[in-house]
């Protein structure tokens, strides 16, 4: 789900130009997707907040307390999430890059899961057989 508009509708709206400009679109395509992300983010971790702790029968001050650190701290958990996300995304890309520059030629994967000697036993098959001449 994306929160916070389509680039391909940025770039639309850039292209039109100011003489050109179109508001409905500009609000339901770029704008609404923007305050509605940011709204949400705000909207839904209040809510479920407020929705949950005062279940769980704690004293009033002790509700005011886990409320001032409620917000950080799933900033901070959201923060670390999409660090590892990134991360993860780009050790992986680079695990692939390095598998394609040793591996791949062209468009074919060469020598990769196979073992030095299984080469070796695959070059001596393929070689032609050596012919013996009967002069010493």
């Amino acid at each position: 789900m994306m929160f916070f508009g389509d680039g391909l509708q940025c770039l639309q709206v850039y292209q039109a130009g100011v003489r050109n400009l179109d508001l409905t679109f500009i609000f339901k395509n770029v704008a609404w997707p923007v305050i509605a992300g940011l709204s949400l983010t705000i909207a839904l971790p209040y809510v479920a907040f407020m929705g949950i702790v005062p279940l769980t029968g704690l004293p009033y001050e002790h509700c005011l307390l886990v409320y001032r650190y409620f917000f950080p701290a799933l900033s901070l958990i959201l923060l670390v999430y999409l660090l590892v996300t990134l991360a993860v995304r780009r050790v992986n890309k680079l695990y692939i890059k390095v598998k394609n520059d040793k591996y791949l030629v062209g468009r074919q994967l060469v020598n990769y899961g196979t073992s030095p000697t299984e080469l070796f036993l695959e070059e001596i098959e393929d070689s032609e057989p050596v012919q013996e001449s009967g002069e010493h």
